[in-house]
């Protein structure tokens, strides 16, 4: 039977959310400051410059956006999926859009300038771009293990993820395509489309997608550690 068995967290969590992710962007931002002034460099140096930066964005938004879509075709077509139906009024889908718009782009903002920003262009310079690419991207999915939802799939595919954004920095020259795709992935992942994020489907998504148990059970069989 079809179930939406994954957990719902507090209400008001777009606000609780929003107020935690704003300080931890701050802390991040002034400490990409403070740590390029001792450098002698400017905080755009770290990812945040760069030409064409609302264009990468707006590309990175959609770019996020679409492959979320493929990713959830992928599994209804697989069988342990379905989109499900709209389960909110037209008032609420304003209100939540704008909260969780601003929510994950804090969240965007915050990990990339953490995980790709200073370390990242600074080993680069030491060693090359790959190898500390690779290890953060490593250490990038780890630290999800915190939310207690992940499992092996999960990790894999967070360190996979992060080696795209990374690698978009190196192509684009900033980390404002990897900031659009990382918060076009996330919005629609949980506010349009109400797909869980480690294991937690926020309130006030837009759509109410259905689970099916017996795939993910066969997933489960193939994956064991999950």
């Amino acid at each position: 039977n079809p179930t939406r068995f994954f957990p719902k967290i507090k209400p008001n969590y777009e606000i609780s959310g929003l107020a935690g992710n704003l300080q931890v962007l701050l802390a991040t931002l002034l400490v990409t400051f403070l740590l390029g002034r001792l450098d002698g460099n400017s905080i755009w140096r770290f990812g945040l410059g760069g030409k064409r930066r609302l264009r990468n964005f707006i590309l990175g938004s959609y770019s996020g956006f679409v492959f979320l879509v493929a990713v959830m075709l992928i599994f209804k077509l697989a069988g342990g999926f379905a989109f499900g139906s709209c389960t909110t009024t037209l008032l609420s889908a304003l209100k939540y859009a704008l909260a969780y718009g601003v929510l994950f782009l804090a969240v965007a903002l915050s990990e990339e300038t953490l995980w790709r920003g200073y370390a990242l262009v600074n080993l680069s310079k030491a060693i090359s771009f790959w190898p500390p690419l690779i290890l953060i991207s490593a250490m990038f999915g780890l630290q999800h293990l915190h939310h207690g939802q992940e499992n092996a799939p999960g990790i894999l595919s967070a360190c996979v993820y992060s080696l795209v954004l990374g690698y978009s920095f190196l192509r684009f020259g900033s980390l404002w395509f990897a900031i659009g795709l990382h918060s076009g992935w996330d919005y629609a992942q949980s506010f349009i489309f109400g797909v869980p994020d480690s294991g937690v489907v926020v309130p006030g998504s837009i759509m109410a997608p259905v689970f099916f148990r017996p795939a993910l059970a066969h997933w489960r069989e193939r994956w064991p550690g999950g």
